[in-house]
């Protein structure tokens, strides 16, 4: 029988399936599943202050470990225009996603050397709040359902409600639509929280109301973070201000990733979230002399809510805790700071843990990768002829992604491949820096010395056995042993031959000035001040080493970490410009 159905009988009784279109149209070949990330966002096409305002669309990999997911030769450009609005340009998107959803598309695998059928669903949209809302029809904070998630009404306490739905969405759409006169018209989208315009996504396979998670950066650390500072500063003293920098400087990062730039007490304001990050996590240690107790306990609640946002595991049993905690610091927000309930963000907060459920950890729908990606647009339209910069910047992707498919192996006409010695010019830092818009700084990272001289971390996963550092006393090792270790390719700079004789120290410890700390096991070599000749090998007393860090800006050898504390507190005396410390300040830190 030609029609597609497979009998499958049960005794006496006949029962018939209809075989699925996809395996029709498979035709016996692997299937493979592909889930689409998508992220949305405006960003200007100028680098000084002036706006030029570019809509933007890139496409990412659902299946992607979080490492490879934070790379940008894994951030794709879709497409980017200054002329037209972000729903302008969703018709062909959505018609692409539609087809490749429930049609798939077949293509040939080098890795297989077959055809295979890609099926690509997608799985969420990154974007920030304000594009969410545009995506959704949604009027945002100004209408009196203000969320995008739920039908919750301005004028009601911030709680979880009825949910919002595509299908609810679209009849309201069409009540609005039915209204006679404008002026009914804007009444009722103003009370539905939604406005009448068309909208292709609205009507793809993937509901957007389910697959558009919280945007953390912009929900937490440029907005709950950012609404606790402008709440708190404007009523410190210029004395507890003075004395605040005074205890971040003090502050130990060295297990952060990013510190705080800049006088957080008067350019908070144009920090960005890196900072925030940063901020967020020492604020309950430097802010709480001068909080009052109720206000303390809204900052703890929020950076209880940041650490549920940037974990790095999520278990389904710890959602019930996680969302007792979001709901209590909305409480505290309530009870303590009613003021921040007019933000909308505070409310955004409660549905955290129902987008974790669904996507796992925010890094995996973090936007802060693909924000860095827009510089790389940025860079196409500043460098290009202004003639048709949405053309251009397109054909260059488009050109980039080319070079990148025949320089990692890719096949045409399932014969055609390019040798090894293009794929091997194609890891050069030259060219990833170039098709993979990887910064000079991450290519540099795995390399151990950089230039004779100059203190440098080793890399972590570099283990030398032979020449550890003991746990007491020092050693030390010549360059020309050092470099017979090392492989070739991570020096950047060769030493003369006249300082290859020359021994490099190490040490237990190695601090600075600013209190950062070496690893033990790293090769850094003793600089000494100008007009002085300090020997390498020379080992120093504990007074004279003391002294010698806190005059230099260089790294200095340290016999013990106990050294590191005292230069911390030496250092927190002088920042308050003291003749002598102040007990009390470094015995609370």
């Amino acid at each position: 029988m030609d029609a597609p159905f497979d009998p499958l009988f049960q005794g006496n009784k006949g029962l018939y399936l209809m075989q699925h279109h996809l395996k029709t149209k498979a035709a016996g070949q692997r299937v493979v599943m592909l889930p689409l990330v998508l992220f949305s966002d405006d960003t200007s096409g100028n680098k000084s202050k002036k706006w030029n305002k570019f809509e933007c669309w890139y496409l990412l990999f659902g299946g992607l470990s979080r490492h490879d997911n934070a790379k940008p030769q894994n951030i794709h450009f879709i497409s980017c225009t200054n002329e037209m609005d972000v729903l302008d340009m969703t018709e062909p998107i959505a018609q692409q996603l539609t087809l490749l959803e429930t049609e798939g598309v077949v293509v040939y695998d080098a890795y297989y050397e077959a055809n295979v059928l890609v099926i690509a669903p997608l799985l969420c949209v990154i974007c920030d709040n304000p594009q969410a809302s545009q995506l959704l029809n949604h009027l945002g904070g100004a209408a009196n359902k203000y969320c995008r998630f739920c039908t919750v009404d301005q004028r009601d306490t911030p709680h979880l409600i009825e949910e919002r739905t595509r299908s609810k969405t679209l009849q309201c759409i069409e009540m609005i639509q039915l209204q006679p006169t404008e002026a009914g018209k804007a009444a009722m989208s103003k009370e539905f929280g939604l406005r009448d315009v068309p909208n292709f996504l609205l009507h793809i396979p993937a509901d957007l109301f389910k697959s558009i998670p919280v945007e953390v950066l912009h929900t937490i650390l440029l907005g709950l973070c950012k609404y606790f500072l402008k709440e708190v500063m404007p009523w410190l003293s210029k004395a507890q201000k003075k004395e605040l920098l005074a205890r971040i400087r003090a502050f130990n990062l060295s297990g952060f990733q990013d510190k705080v730039h800049g006088n957080v007490c008067n350019h908070f304001k144009s920090f960005v979230g890196r900072d925030f990050k940063a901020w967020a996590q020492m604020a309950i240690f430097i802010l709480s002399p001068y909080l009052s107790s109720e206000e303390c306990e809204v900052l703890l609640s929020c950076t209880k809510v940041f650490r549920i946002a940037y974990c790095c595991h999520f278990k389904l049993s710890d959602a019930e805790e996680w969302q007792q905690l979001c709901e209590e610091f909305v409480k505290n927000v309530k009870d303590y700071m009613p003021a921040l309930l007019k933000k909308k963000k505070v409310h955004t907060i409660l549905h955290l843990v129902e987008c974790m459920i669904s996507y796992g950890p925010s890094s995996a729908f973090s936007a802060e990768r693909c924000e860095s990606f827009n510089g790389s647009v940025r860079m196409q339209n500043i460098y290009g002829n202004k003639q048709a910069p949405s053309r251009d910047i397109a054909n260059h992707f488009a050109c980039i992604e080319y070079l990148r498919f025949i320089c990692e192996g890719g096949v045409f006409n399932a014969e055609e491949r390019c040798g090894s010695g293009l794929q091997e010019l194609y890891k050069s830092m030259q060219v990833q820096q170039f098709l993979n818009f990887v910064p000079m700084k991450e290519l540099n990272k795995g390399r151990i010395i950089y230039k004779p001289g100059s203190a440098r971390k080793a890399c972590s996963t570099v283990q030398f056995d032979s020449l550890q550092v003991n746990t007491v006393g020092l050693s030390s090792v010549k360059i020309s042993e050092l470099l017979a270790m090392v492989p070739p390719f991570n020096v950047l700079i060769m030493p003369n031959e006249s300082i290859k004789h020359q021994k490099i120290t190490t040490y237990k410890a190695v601090v600075s000035t600013k209190c950062t700390l070496v690893h033990s096991g790293d090769y850094v070599e003793l600089c000494a001040p100008s007009n002085e000749s300090v020997h390498p090998s020379q080992t120093l007393t504990e007074e004279e080493v003391l002294k010698y860090a806190l005059r230099k800006e260089e790294y200095v050898g340290v016999l013990g970490k106990e050294y590191a504390a005292k230069d911390q507190e030496r250092r927190l005396a002088m920042e308050l410009n003291s003749d002598a410390t102040n007990p009390a300040l470094v015995q609370d830190r």
